[in-house]
């Protein structure tokens, strides 16, 4: 009797044994997969990202070029991402010229803007097609030619594209918002439909770069407000309303057909 008693102690020891090295394996293995997750996780958290509206994108090798603490962007490789028309030369000069470019947003068909760069300069211009005008502006970094492309900076890619750009050093990724995005956007956050609306134009969109947007009273009369704050720049009293982005005025049409200029920091003139 104490003989079998003994064989069963026994196998009940190794029973245990065999179970606690099972138990000791399993949580050894979810360790590892788990330090092998994580290690993965952060590997990923690095690897550099560039999203258009939100969404991962894959990149030419050069279209980004980081130096002297700025990072420049390809005019042309982002004109194609961006379904823009990418043209040699200044607008309606017809040359070939590589140390200069104009892109056009061949997505409208109005072709609403053109906005033409050369190398080695910090002035920009853009071409309102629809009233055929000049708007300039100057850039803090000049346009760099590399290797036959053009490149300009954050800045300039804002400006000639009518985009939001974002470089996160830190989570390691550079994201561009189109126009069309950033109306999306502000139109559900705001609850304002004014600004998707077939009147609204192309040039007042443009203002929500620059924190103002459109509203509209229940009479159809128009006024500008603050994005962030709310703030009242203009009263809902004008029958029309047309922002110039150069100077970040306001041509203002009253229900009388009396026009003027109303800058959004507070100037007027009639």
């Amino acid at each position: 009797m104490n003989l079998i008693d003994n064989e069963e102690k026994k196998s009940r020891e190794q029973s245990t044994k065999i179970l606690k090295i099972i138990i000791i394996a399993i949580v050894v293995l979810v360790l590892i997969l788990v330090a092998v997750l994580s290690y993965s996780m952060y590997l990923q958290s690095k690897q550099f990202r560039f999203l258009i509206n939100d969404k991962n994108t894959s990149v030419p090798s050069d279209l980004f070029i980081f130096e002297d603490g700025n990072v420049y962007i390809s005019i042309k490789d982002l004109a194609d991402l961006l379904g823009y028309e990418y043209n040699n030369g200044e607008y309606k000069k017809y040359n070939e010229d590589t140390n200069q470019c104009h892109v056009s947003d061949k997505t409208n068909s109005n072709g609403y803007e053109v906005a033409g760069f050369e190398a080695n300069s910090e002035k920009v211009y853009k071409v309102l097609i629809e009233y055929d005008e000049y708007e300039y502006y100057t850039l803090k970094t000049k346009v760099k030619s590399v290797n036959g492309k053009l490149y300009t900076t954050g800045e300039g890619i804002e400006l000639g594209f009518n985009c939001k750009f974002v470089y996160n050093q830190e989570k390691n990724y550079i994201a561009v918002y189109t126009l069309d995005n950033i109306v999306g956007k502000y139109s559900s956050m705001l609850n304002n439909t004014v600004i998707t609306s077939g009147n609204m134009s192309f040039s007042n969109k443009k203002a929500l770069k620059y924190g103002l947007i459109l509203v509209q009273n229940s009479s159809g009369l128009y006024g500008v407000q603050k994005i962030d704050t709310g703030e009242t720049v203009l009263g809902t009293k004008f029958k029309e309303l047309r922002f110039l982005e150069s100077s970040q005025d306001f041509i203002t049409t009253t229900p009388e057909n009396k026009q003027g200029i109303y800058s959004s920091k507070g100037r007027s003139n009639y």
